[in-house]
């Protein structure tokens, strides 16, 4: 499943469920703005940055990588494009990156080589399969949800996510985005053969 451009799409609606995810206040998120940003030297691409507005120096860079496929390559490469943005941007501010693993199984580590130069602590990693949420869930939590469900439990989640978001969201254009997206959720995640 093509995982980039649906969470891009997703924190570009729910640019709270970073914040959800990191168990800090939702609210945090009106004074981000989030972006891909594209890493000249060798044409890397982020995933998400969580930029904060000018008014709040104090508050971090926030780095958001998507990863559902075990790759051996993972830390190194996403590493060379942290520092790279470091290098071509200068930030004057604390830097977070966050790793959303589809599934722990999929996290093969930290290299060796990292460990010491870096404040681990700062780099968090989030398990999408294993995140409780809350009673009832978020629409944006319940959308991460239904991207890790299996394909029997789909339709009654589509029908399920669809009156979630005509209930939570009161905006026609916003609202048919959020349907779109779930759209192209089950286009990427059950394509026809």
């Amino acid at each position: 499943m093509k995982t980039d451009k649906i969470f891009y799409t997703l924190f570009q609606v729910f640019p709270e469920l970073l914040f959800q995810l990191l168990g800090e206040s939702p609210n945090l998120a009106q004074n981000y703005q989030f972006k891909s940003i594209e890493i000249k030297e060798l044409a890397f691409r982020l995933d998400g940055v969580f930029i904060p507005d000018a008014d709040h120096p104090d508050y971090p860079l926030y780095f958001v990588e998507v990863q559902f496929q075990k790759d051996e390559d993972f830390y190194w490469r996403f590493m060379t494009q942290l520092f790279l943005y470091l290098k071509q941007y200068k930030p004057e501010r604390t830097c977070c990156p966050v790793i959303l693993w589809g599934k722990r199984r999929l996290d093969i580590g930290f290299p060796i080589a990292y460990q010491n130069l870096l404040n681990l602590e700062r780099i968090q990693r989030i398990y999408l399969d294993e995140i409780e949420a809350e009673s009832p869930p978020s629409l944006g939590i319940s959308i991460l949800q239904f991207i890790l469900i299996s394909g029997k439990k789909a339709p009654e989640q589509v029908q399920s996510l669809i009156e979630q978001t005509r209930r939570q969201i009161i905006d026609p254009n916003t609202q048919r985005n959020v349907i779109e997206l779930i759209e192209k959720i089950i286009i990427y995640k059950f394509p026809q053969k």
